[in-house]
């Protein structure tokens, strides 16, 4: 009788340190992805569920790597003036942006059109922010795209180093996401390194709401790469 007790307190500890474990998990994902983007981003992100089932750490092989629409633009990006490295802006929190140097260099550079490029740190969105003149057309554009070490794969395995977004700088709309649903609206620019939040914001989401979620709708803005036929085969889920 007492052995059988004592078998049976064990088993509930047992159950009770895997629940403890299983809750930790789930508490730590819901920390690693806390608010990325504010809320228009979340409500956004939680319908097309693409964070937690789209993305997947993949291994990527050098010699396999794609050749992208940011190729186009190689002059370009050799000549570019180094803005550094932060993390990226949090569209909810404007002290995550509006005192940040490099924010503010690549803001700067894209309102007088001169060549520069930053990395912002994010765990799920492109990383490296560049500021192109377009050579044929003499247009400036920004250039949103994954590094090429990048270790993401989306769900059917197709790597995402080096897939980007690259649209003229014309377009770039500002969004409020306290309305609902989302307002554009034309972007700050008497603060640079809000403007180059919001073209990151813009960029790497907002075209994509804006247009409906519609590929065709993206490009005929001026918008090319293929992180574009990524995020619409993610979005459409």
């Amino acid at each position: 009788m007492q052995e059988n007790v004592h078998r049976e307190s064990m088993h509930r500890a047992l159950m009770a340190f895997l629940i403890a474990i299983i809750i930790g998990e789930i508490c730590f994902t819901m920390w690693l992805y806390r608010e990325p983007l504010g809320d228009f981003w979340n409500s956004e992100i939680g319908k097309i569920a693409w964070v937690s089932s789209y993305f997947n750490k993949d291994e990527l092989a050098a010699d396999t790597l794609a050749v992208s629409e940011n190729d186009r633009f190689a002059p370009a990006i050799k000549a570019s003036i180094d803005c550094g490295v932060t993390v990226a802006p949090n569209i909810k929190k404007t002290s995550t942006y509006e005192g940040d140097a490099v924010l503010a260099c690549l803001g700067a550079n894209a309102i007088s059109c001169e060549k520069a490029t930053g990395v912002l740190n994010d765990a799920i969105f492109p990383t490296v922010f560049e500021i192109l003149k377009d050579p044929k057309s003499d247009t400036c554009r920004f250039n949103l795209s994954y590094d090429k070490n990048s270790q993401l794969s989306d769900a059917n395995g197709r790597k995402l180093a080096r897939q980007n977004i690259s649209c003229p700088l014309s377009i770039v709309k500002a969004i409020d996401e306290t309305k609902n649903p989302a307002v554009f609206s034309v972007p700050d620019t008497s603060n640079a390194a809000k403007y180059a939040s919001q073209i990151y914001f813009y960029g790497t989401l907002g075209v994509f709401i804006e247009k409906g979620i519609d590929s065709e709708k993206v490009q005929s803005a001026g918008c090319i790469g293929d992180y574009i036929s990524t995020m619409v085969a993610a979005m459409a889920k």
